[in-house]
């Protein structure tokens, strides 16, 4: 009879400890786990191996802040889960069919819905969020933002302005701040981001697509010439460029094009904000803020701040201004008698070159409700 203390007295006697040392006598069959409990019921279960993951990490999962930002952070959010190896738990489709499979999603589910309970910061989403906290059902947390984030009527007004920007926007205006090439990407991801949030039956052809880029950057010599070189070679070869050929051939293009801007002689040009806040008890000036280029996660939204670049100056713009750096070091008492001087006696003072300058804020009516709020925007050389 081999009993547990025999066993492991024998397996640990130095004099046998080597290999290829047979089992005594009379031992013919060594149990596997003296415990009686069976090998199978010891293996760790997939849960069990999701628990003891030292790779997930909830704090790579992005914020939301902002839900203009939803797109990015979709992706970003979505392509953290699949990093993690929790992206079915978040994948409407998928039915867990075993008991280990079903213990395993719900581990998942509760990571996810801790994941998103610290990360989405915006009011809407936070309800959301809140709205499965007995359930911890990440899975319908996630799909229930992404049914808002695309189909909500704030949705609908965002692929409208986006509709609005794909259609209209052209390179060469000045409204763009940036490179050509990123205005041809820019572009693109709004193309993107519009069909994503619109049904299949309203995608672009490609067809369209290329026409309205080709609209897009025809203010542009150089760049126009792609689409004139393309139409020359069907004329002669009756070959068609596809729309992913010619934005390839567009992209090649415009970086020869920024390449020799870059490499020119004119002065860079350097943006800067001036803004205004009206309140009916004190009168703000200038503020200046240094806008960065843009890129391609530039929302199509702040690019209206630049239209009125482009528009004629209203009377109310051409009032005298004193510079926000001059008008903070006066007291409030030579404030307020500035305040009281007519645009003619302000130019004066001032002289000739800021007599011009954009206008003072005036101040608001004693009635207003609210402040108003405008932005100037000037060129000036760096």
């Amino acid at each position: 009879q081999v009993t547990e203390e025999g066993f492991n007295q024998y397996r640990l006697n130095p004099d046998v400890i080597r290999a290829g040392t047979p089992l005594p006598t009379g031992i013919t069959n060594v149990p596997a786990h003296s415990s009686g409990v069976p090998s199978s019921a010891l293996k760790p279960s997939p849960a069990d191996t999701f628990r003891r993951g030292i790779k997930r990490d909830p704090s790579l999962f992005p914020e939301l802040k902002d839900e203009r930002h939803n797109d990015a952070w979709h992706r970003s959010f979505m392509t953290q889960a699949r990093a993690q190896g929790v992206d079915d738990a978040l994948d409407m489709a998928y039915v867990p069919s075993t008991a280990e499979e079903v213990e395993l999603f719900q581990e998942k589910q509760k990571y996810l819905y801790a994941a998103l309970e610290s990360k989405v910061k915006t009011d809407r989403g936070k309800l959301i969020v809140r709205k499965y906290d007995q359930t911890y059902d990440a899975r319908a947390v996630y799909h229930e933002l992404s049914e808002h984030h695309t189909k909500s009527t704030k949705a609908v007004m965002s692929a409208a302005a986006l509709l609005s920007y794909i259609t209209s926007e052209r390179l060469g205006t000045g409204q763009w701040k940036g490179t050509a090439e990123g205005f041809i990407t820019h572009w693109q991801e709004q193309v993107r981001q519009y069909e994503r949030q619109v049904p299949l039956s309203d995608h672009f052809s490609d067809g369209l697509k290329r026409t309205m880029l080709e609209n897009a950057v025809r203010d542009v010599d150089e760049l126009r010439q792609v689409k004139v070189n393309a139409d020359l070679e069907r004329t002669m070869t009756g070959k068609i460029l596809t729309y992913d050929q010619y934005a390839a051939l567009l992209l090649s293009t415009a970086v020869g094009y920024d390449t020799h801007r870059a490499g020119g002689s004119r002065s860079r040009v350097k943006q800067v904000v001036y803004q205004h806040e009206l309140s009916p008890d004190d009168s703000l000036h200038d503020k200046d803020y240094v806008d960065e280029p843009f890129d391609i996660d530039y929302p199509v939204e702040q690019l209206s701040v630049n239209v009125h670049r482009r528009s004629p100056a209203s009377p109310a713009d051409q009032r005298v201004r004193l510079p926000f750096d001059r008008w903070s070091k006066l007291s409030d008492e030579a404030k307020k008698v500035w305040d009281t001087l007519d645009d003619q006696a302000k130019a004066i003072i001032l002289g000739p070159s800021l007599g011009n300058h954009r206008p003072q804020a005036p101040r608001g009516p004693a009635t207003q409700k609210g402040p108003a709020r405008r932005v100037n925007l000037h060129d000036v050389s760096a």
